[in-house]
C-alpha cells in the first residue's frame, strides 16, 4: 500500500474520531480503529508513521471506551513505532512522543508493569524536548502527570519533587492567555495537594486550594479537565477539615466529589471520581454518624471497584478504600456480612501487592480495624490478634517520615489498648503508650487526629496505673478546639477514673457532670432517628460507672440521678416532652405554644448548621453563615431558656422540661422496691430504692465484664436452644449455669437483704428491676436453681423491668376520661411473607377473643400496618400474635411482622411515633421483642420499650425465641387469668402477677426446658 492509500486511511479515520469526539458515537471510533488497522503493516517513512501514531490515539480512545486492556499494549507498540521513525527535528515528534507517554502510562495503571512507566517517563521527556511554544504546555503537563504516577505508586520522594518542578518551569513558559494554562494550574494544585500530605505543611493546602479555585474558574465549565480540577479541589478541602476541623471545608468537599463525579460521565477513569466521593462521604459520616453518607459510601466504592480490572495499578488502593467503608457500614446494621465481605476482599487485596507497594499500609491499616470491629461482635480473642498482627506490619512497613506514620499508629494504638485492657496484657498496654507518644509527637497541634491520639495515649497510661500522667493527656484534649463531642466525652471519663484509682471519687464526679452535659446534647434532633440512636453507642457503660463513682463519693441519691439521666434518653426525652409539654398548654397555653415554637426554631438552626447547602457556597460567605447562624442559635437558645424559666416559677411546674431529681424518683417506689444494679471495676452493687430509704448492698461480682460476658453465654445459649430441640438438657444446661450464676451472684442477695421467703404466687411481693450495662442482658426474673423449690425469683416475687423512672411515672399517670373499651385488638398472623408458619396463632386468637368479648381481630392478610393503626386506639388491650425480628445494630427498626411488613413495617422506631394515652396493656407475643442491643443497653431500645412510650401501661415482651406451641399455651393462661375465665372485664392492673403465674404454671411442666418458658418479661406499673 503506497503512501497515498495510508494519508487517505489516516484522512478518513482522522474525521470518524473527530465525529465520534463531538457526537460520543462509539461505531465511529471503531470504524476508524478498523481503518488504521489495514494500514498498520504496509507502507514506510512518514506515512507510515503518521498512521501508526494517529492508530495509538484511536487504540487508547477504544480503552477508554471499552476498558480492554489488550488494546493499550497495542497502542504502546504503535505509539513507539511512530515515534522511532520521527526524526529529531521533525514537526510532529512531539506530538507523537506524547501518544506513547499517555498510552504506556495507562498501560503501567493497568498493569502494574514499571517497564512501561519508565518508558512513558522517557517518552514524556522526549515530548517536551521537541515541543514549540503552541504545544509545550501539553506535553509538560503529560510529564508532570505521568512522574506524579510514579510517586504515587511507588512512594519515591524525588519523584514527587520532580513532577512538581515539571509544572512550575511549564507555568513559568505558558503565558495565562494560553488554552491550556488553566489545565496545568488544575494539575499543578494536584501537585501540591500532594506535596502537603508528605510534608504536613499547612501552607501548602492553603496554596493547592488557591491554585485549584483559580483553575477551575478559567476552565469551561462541565468539561472533564473541569471535572478532575474540581475532584482535586474536593480532595484539598476534605484535608483542610482534617487539619483544622472546619466542618464546611468538609461539606464542600463531599458536594465538590458529586459535582466531579456528575461530570466524569463513562470515563474508563470514572473510579477516581468514585473513590474521591467514597473518601469525602466516609470521613463526614465519621464527623456526623449520617447513615445516609456511609450508604453513599458503600455504592460509590463498590460501584469503582467494580469498574476495574484486578490488574489496574489502582486496584488494590480503591480494594482497600471498600475494606474501610463496608467496615463502618457494619456498625450500622448487616454486621456479619459486610465484615466477612470487607476481610475476603482485604486479604485478597494485600496478598496481590508486594511487600513495599504503597498501597500495603493503607491496606494492612484496614484489615486491622476489620479484625478489631469483628472481635468487638464476638468476642473472638483470635480477632484480636489478628487486628494487632496486621497493624504491626503496617506500622513495621511505614518509615518514620512517612506521611501516614501517625496514622497508622494510631490504628495500632487503637487494638493494643483493648488487647491490653480486656486480656489483661500489660506489654500490650505499654506499647500503646509508646506508639501514640510517637503519634502524638508526629501530629502538628491543630490536626484532626490530635485529640484522639492524646486520648488513646491517656487510656493506655490510665491502665498502667500512671494516673498523673494520664490525666495530663486527657487535659489536654479537652483544651483543644479541633476535639469533637465524641472525644470530649471520652477524655472526661477518662479523667473521671483517673481519680476514682488515686482515691478522689469527690473530684471523680465533677467528670461525670461534665460528661453528662455532652451526653444530653450528642444527639441533636437534626439528625434522623438511626443516626441518633448510633451517636447512644458512646455513652455506653457511662451509666453504671457514674453511679458506682458517686457511691464511692458518699452520694448514692446522685448515683440514681445520674444513671437516670444517662440511660434511656431518646424514650426520657419523648416522654419528658408529652408528660411536661401537655400540663403546661393545660395551665400556660401561650407560653407552651412559645417553647414549642422556639424549639422548632432551633431544631432548623441545628439543621441549617449540619446541612449541606453550606458546602455550595465558597468558603468565605460558607463560614460567615456558619457565624451567622451560630448567633441566631445562640439568640434562639436564649430566649427559650427564658420562657422556660417562666413556666417553672408556674405553681407545680417547677420540673418543667428538667430532669426528674431524687425526690421524684422514689416516688416510684410506692408498690415495692425499685433496685438498680450495676457491674464495674471498681464495685458492683444492688441499690435499693423505697419510698423511705436507699440502701447500697455491695454485690459478689467481679471484674468489670463479668455481667456482660455472662450475657453473652446467654445468647449464645438461646441461639442454640432456637436452632435444636427446646427439650434437649445438653442445650438447655448453658441456660440453666446462667440463671444461677445470675441467682448466686445478683439476685440472691437481694432477696435476701429484703426479706423476701419462698411465697405461694398470689401472695409475693412486687418488686422492678432496673439493671444498667451488662446487668441488662441477664434474665433476672428467671434466675435461679430451678430444680431446687424457693432458691428463683420466681418463687419469691412478682417481677417487673424499669427502663427508666420516667418510663415508670408515666405508666403511672392519670387516667383520661373513658374512651377506648376495655375490649382488645388481636393481630395474628399464622402466614407472614418469607417466615415459617405459626399455625397456633390463629388458636391463640381466637381463644382471646373468646374471653374478651367485643374485640376486633385482624389476621392474616386483613393485619395491615394502615388497619392495625387505625384500630389500636379503640381498644384498652393490644395483643400481637406474630413473628418479631430484632435488629442487633438498629434496635429502633426491630420489627412485629404483618401481612405488608416487606413494604410498610412496623418497626420500634414507628410505634414510639404513636400517642395512645388511654392504653392499658400491649402483650407482644412474639420472639425477641424485649432483647437490648450490645452497646445500647442502657437505651432500652426494644419493640417492648416503643409500646410504653406510646402510652401502654403495661407490656409483655420475651427477651429471646418462644415456640409457636410455648407462646399459645402462656396466651391462653395469662387470659384466662386476666378475664377469670371471661367471667370478669380484664384486669389489666394485675398484668404482672398473673404473667408471673402463668410462666410458673409453664414452668411446672417441663422445668427443664428454661428457653420455653423464661424468655417472657413484664415492663411498666
Amino acid at each position: 500500500m503506497g503512501g497515498f492509500r495510508l494519508t487517505f486511511l489516516r484522512a478518513r479515520a482522522v474525521k470518524l474520531m473527530r465525529r465520534y469526539e463531538f457526537t460520543g458515537d462509539p461505531s465511529a471510533l471503531h470504524q476508524a480503529t478498523a481503518l488504521l488497522r489495514r494500514g498498520t503493516d504496509r507502507g514506510s517513512g512518514e506515512h507510515r508513521a503518521a498512521l501508526l501514531g494517529t492508530y495509538s490515539q484511536a487504540l487508547t480512545e477504544e480503552f477508554r471506551l471499552t476498558s480492554d486492556a489488550a488494546l493499550l499494549a497495542d497502542a504502546v507498540d504503535a505509539a513507539r513505532a511512530s515515534a522511532a521513525m520521527t526524526p529529531p527535528g521533525y514537526p510532529y515528534r512531539a506530538a507523537r512522543y506524547l501518544a506513547l507517554c499517555t498510552a504506556a502510562r495507562l498501560l503501567f495503571e493497568q498493569t502494574s508493569d514499571v517497564e512501561a512507566l519508565e518508558e512513558a517517563i522517557d517518552a514524556g521527556r522526549q515530548a517536551v524536548d521537541a515541543s514549540g511554544a503552541r504545544e509545550l504546555p501539553v506535553t509538560y503537563n503529560a510529564l508532570g502527570n505521568t512522574v506524579l504516577t510514579q510517586y504515587l505508586h511507588t512512594g519515591a520522594p524525588d519523584a514527587l519533587d520532580r513532577a512538581i518542578s515539571v509544572w512550575r518551569e511549564a507555568l513559568g513558559r505558558t503565558p495565562p492567555e494560553h488554552p491550556f494554562h488553566a489545565s496545568l494550574l488544575a494539575s499543578f494544585s494536584a501537585g501540591l495537594f500532594h506535596a502537603y500530605r508528605a510534608s504536613g505543611d499547612l501552607d501548602l493546602l492553603v496554596t493547592a486550594e488557591e491554585i485549584g479555585r483559580e483553575a477551575i474558574g478559567a476552565l469551561p465549565a462541565g468539561g472533564i479537565t473541569w471535572a478532575m480540577a474540581v475532584g482535586n479541589l474536593g480532595i484539598v478541602r476534605r484535608n483542610f477539615f482534617i487539619h483544622t476541623g472546619s466542618l464546611p471545608a468538609l461539606l464542600e468537599a463531599v458536594q465538590l466529589g458529586r459535582d466531579a463525579l456528575r461530570a466524569s460521565g463513562d470515563r474508563q477513569d470514572k473510579f477516581r471520581f468514585l473513590t474521591n466521593l467514597q473518601i469525602a462521604l466516609l470521613t463526614l459520616h465519621a464527623r456526623t454518624n449520617q447513615l445516609t453518607l456511609i450508604e453513599e459510601a458503600v455504592d460509590a466504592g463498590m460501584e469503582a471497584l467494580d469498574s476495574l480490572d484486578i490488574q489496574h495499578a489502582s486496584w488494590s488502593m480503591v480494594a482497600s478504600n471498600v475494606v474501610l467503608t463496608l467496615k463502618e457500614y457494619a456498625e450500622r446494621g448487616a454486621a456479619n456480612a459486610a465484615l466477612d465481605e470487607a476481610m475476603r476482599l482485604g486479604e485478597y487485596a494485600l496478598a496481590s501487592v508486594p511487600k513495599g507497594h504503597p498501597t500495603r499500609i493503607p491496606l494492612l491499616g484496614a484489615l486491622s480495624q476489620v479484625y478489631f470491629a469483628r472481635f468487638e461482635l464476638g468476642h473472638d480473642e483470635q480477632m484480636i490478634r489478628e487486628a494487632v498482627r496486621h497493624g504491626e506490619l503496617a506500622v513495621a512497613e511505614t518509615p518514620p517520615d512517612h506521611p501516614l506514620r501517625a496514622g497508622t499508629l494510631m490504628l495500632l494504638c487503637h487494638v493494643l489498648e483493648m488487647q491490653g485492657r480486656v486480656l489483661h496484657d500489660d506489654e500490650a498496654t505499654r506499647r500503646t503508650v509508646a506508639l501514640g507518644r510517637e503519634a502524638v509527637d508526629l501530629l502538628p497541634t491543630g490536626h484532626q487526629a490530635m485529640p484522639e491520639a492524646l486520648s488513646m495515649t491517656g487510656a493506655g497510661l490510665l491502665n498502667l496505673g500512671s494516673t498523673d500522667e494520664a490525666r495530663q493527656f486527657f487535659e489536654k484534649v479537652i483544651g483543644l478546639p479541633a476535639a469533637m463531642a465524641v472525644t470530649r466525652l471520652g477524655a472526661y471519663r477518662g479523667l473521671a477514673a483517673c481519680h476514682v484509682q488515686q482515691g478522689e471519687p469527690e473530684r471523680a464526679l465533677t467528670f461525670f457532670e461534665e460528661a453528662l452535659a455532652i451526653a444530653t446534647v450528642l444527639s441533636p434532633r437534626v439528625l434522623q432517628r438511626a443516626d441518633r440512636q448510633f451517636r447512644q453507642t458512646f455513652l455506653d457503660g457511662l451509666a453504671q460507672e457514674s453511679a458506682a463513682c458517686a457511691v464511692l463519693a458518699g452520694r448514692p441519691e446522685r448515683a440514681v440521678e445520674l444513671a437516670e439521666q444517662f440511660r434511656g434518653i431518646l424514650q426520657a426525652e419523648a416522654l419528658q416532652l408529652r408528660q411536661d409539654h401537655r400540663a403546661a398548654r393545660r395551665d400556660a397555653p401561650e407560653l407552651a405554644d412559645e417553647v414549642a415554637r422556639l424549639r422548632e426554631r432551633e431544631a432548623d438552626l441545628e439543621y441549617a448548621l449540619w446541612g449541606d447547602h453550606l458546602s455550595v457556597m465558597d468558603p468565605k460567605t460558607a463560614e460567615a453563615e456558619t457565624q451567622r447562624l451560630t448567633a441566631d442559635l445562640a439568640d434562639v437558645t436564649g430566649r427559650l431558656s427564658e420562657v422556660l424559666a417562666r413556666i417553672r416559677q408556674l405553681p407545680a411546674h417547677e420540673g418543667y422540661l428538667r430532669p426528674l431529681p431524687f425526690a421524684r424518683l422514689r416516688r416510684q417506689a410506692s408498690d415495692g422496691p425499685v433496685v438498680m444494679l450495676y457491674n464495674t471495676e471498681w464495685r458492683s452493687d444492688a441499690l435499693i430504692i423505697t419510698t423511705d430509704r436507699l440502701e447500697v448492698l455491695p454485690l459478689p461480682v467481679q471484674g468489670r465484664h463479668t455481667a456482660t460476658m455472662t450475657g453473652v453465654k446467654l445468647l449464645e445459649a438461646w441461639v442454640a436452644a432456637a436452632t435444636a430441640a427446646s427439650s434437649a438438657s445438653e442445650v438447655q444446661q448453658p441456660m440453666r449455669e446462667v440463671l444461677e450464676w445470675t441467682w448466686d451472684n445478683v439476685t440472691e442477695p437481694v432477696m435476701r437483704h429484703l426479706g423476701y421467703p419462698h411465697r405461694p404466687t398470689d401472695q409475693q411481693p412486687r418488686i422492678w428491676w432496673y439493671p444498667l450495662g451488662g446487668m441488662a442482658h441477664l434474665p433476672l426474673h428467671a434466675s435461679g436453681h430451678h430444680h431446687e423449690p424457693g432458691r428463683s425469683v420466681l418463687d419469691r416475687a412478682v417481677s417487673s423491668y424499669a427502663t427508666t423512672f420516667r418510663a415508670l411515672e408515666f405508666a403511672r399517670r392519670e387516667a383520661p376520661a373513658a374512651g377506648a373499651a376495655d375490649t382488645a385488638l388481636i393481630v395474628a398472623m399464622p402466614d407472614t411473607p418469607g417466615q415459617p408458619r405459626l399455625p397456633h396463632s390463629i388458636r391463640e386468637a381466637g381463644r382471646i377473643a373468646g374471653l374478651i368479648p367485643e374485640s376486633e381481630q385482624l389476621v392474616a392478610v386483613d393485619a395491615t400496618l394502615a388497619r392495625v393503626q387505625d384500630a389500636l386506639p379503640r381498644h384498652r388491650i393490644a395483643h400481637f400474635a406474630c413473628h418479631g425480628a430484632f435488629n442487633s445494630s438498629d434496635p429502633g427498626d426491630s420489627r412485629l411482622m404483618l401481612s405488608d411488613h416487606e413494604t410498610t413495617p412496623l418497626t420500634a422506631a414507628s410505634i414510639e411515633q404513636w400517642e395512645l394515652p388511654e392504653a392499658e396493656l400491649a402483650f407482644l407475643s412474639a420472639c425477641v421483642t424485649a432483647l437490648t442491643s450490645g452497646m445500647l443497653a442502657d437505651q432500652g431500645i426494644h419493640l417492648a420499650s416503643a409500646f410504653q412510650t406510646a402510652g401502654y401501661r403495661q407490656v409483655i415482651g420475651t427477651l429471646w425465641p418462644v415456640p409457636d406451641a410455648t407462646a399459645l399455651m402462656i396466651a391462653d393462661s395469662f387470659y384466662e387469668r386476666l378475664t377469670g375465665g371471661g367471667t370478669y372485664e380484664p384486669r389489666t392492673a394485675d398484668a404482672a402477677c398473673i404473667l408471673a403465674a402463668s410462666v410458673q404454671q409453664l414452668r411446672a411442666c417441663n422445668p427443664e426446658a428454661v428457653s420455653s418458658w423464661a424468655a417472657y418479661i413484664h415492663l411498666g406499673a
